[in-house]
């Protein structure tokens, strides 16, 4: 009778050669930045990208609204407090996509 108890192996606690590349990598294309600000000039002055990205965000939305009031279709988008805040977001990433 075998009294041993059985060999249950050990996971190896490294990681793979394939995860280490891929977090140098990773680590490289975060840490290479850009070569100029992302940055606008205005009549001389330098506004950020992401604040048109945002003001285009707001007016898709308010757009958006007029058309579904217009159509009276508002109850699509219920509940208003988290669903036009967040369609203004998309909209706000879709035009920095977009344009940049």
């Amino acid at each position: 009778m075998n009294t041993r108890p059985p060999h249950i192996p050990r996971p190896d606690r490294r990681l793979p050669c394939s995860a280490k590349v891929l977090a140098g990598t990773l680590a490289c294309l975060a840490l290479a930045g850009c070569k100029q600000p992302p940055s606008i000039s205005v009549v001389g002055a330098y506004f950020p990208d992401w604040l048109f990205c945002a003001i285009a965000g707001v007016l898709l939305t308010f757009l958006v609204r007029a058309v579904l009031l217009r159509t009276q279709r508002t109850a699509w988008l219920r509940p208003w407090v988290l669903s036009y805040p967040l369609l203004a977001l998309v909209f706000s990433l879709l035009s920095w996509l977009v344009f940049f």
